[in-house]
């Protein structure tokens, strides 16, 4: 019997699919120094797959609340507009298709954060709100707990295996924002852009992801997006630069214009 056929997903954001196109059952890491834009840009790929492909996400998110980033967030995407401008009949539209496509794994003040924790949760809010997507942002704020004899890179390892086998056990996209560890400063002062292999503890997050994002401002107004790793080129894309700029009125990346090969590029 013939495997069922994995189609991958447009984005939604132009010049994107060339480089980066979903699909059901991969892992995506994204990086990028804190207040740079990737949660942002995260957010705006799962609002994008709700309105395309009718894919809920699952957000586990210990940086941004759900009742105020999330949903301001959300709020302005859907309207094209801040929540301030927003008649409430616009707010309450957004706010619905919040409700329909969107649940959040909120951790109590008792609450450790563990991987065997989250992964429990996601897997159960897979089962009960039929998610696609899976976001765990940032993988930084997690309470990690290993074996005495396992060390930190095997614990890595075995984290993002996991992470895998969910995403496929699941048919769940799965997305895991971490933060870079190192954060070098080029000679004119600026913050030279990480790579995948500049997060904390491990080349694993390169090594085992079948899509890596790095996402780095540049400048006031122009966004590095790299699509620096990439498992399968003829389905979801080649590696490649992307260069966008934020709209806050509208909560949204307007692409700038699109550039090569990125420098770390490869086939794994």
């Amino acid at each position: 019997q013939p495997l069922p056929e994995n189609r991958a997903h447009s984005t939604g954001i132009a010049t994107m699919d060339a480089h980066y196109r979903m699909r059901l059952g991969d892992l995506c890491i994204v990086t990028g120094i804190p207040g740079h834009g990737k949660s942002t840009l995260v957010n705006e790929i799962c609002a994008r797959a709700a309105i395309a492909h009718g894919w809920s996400t699952t957000f586990a998110s210990f940086e941004q609340m759900p009742q105020s980033d999330h949903r301001r967030a959300l709020r302005t995407f859907h309207a094209g507009k801040r929540v301030i401008h927003q008649l409430d009949s616009e707010i309450a539209e957004a706010d619905d298709w919040i409700e329909r496509m969107f649940s959040f794994i909120v951790p109590s003040e008792d609450d450790d954060v563990t991987l065997p924790w989250l992964l429990e949760r996601a897997a159960a809010a897979v089962i009960r709100y039929g998610s696609r997507i899976v976001v765990v942002d940032p993988w930084n704020e997690m309470d990690h707990v290993r074996a005495p004899d396992m060390t930190l890179t095997e614990y890595v390892g075995f984290a993002i295996k996991q992470f895998r086998k969910c995403a496929r056990k699941y048919n769940a996209h799965r997305i895991v924002c971490a933060h870079p560890g190192k954060q070098q400063k080029t000679d004119d002062g600026t913050f030279r852009e990480p790579t995948l292999y500049d997060i904390s503890d491990s080349a694993h997050w390169y090594n085992k992801a079948d899509v890596g994002l790095v996402v780095h401002r540049i400048d006031k107004v122009k966004t590095l997006i790299r699509v620096a790793k990439s498992r399968y080129h003829e389905e979801i894309g080649t590696p490649g630069d992307v260069y966008a700029a934020f709209n806050p009125e509208m909560g949204r990346y307007t692409i700038l214009e699109s550039a090569g090969a990125a420098p770390e590029a490869q086939t794994a």
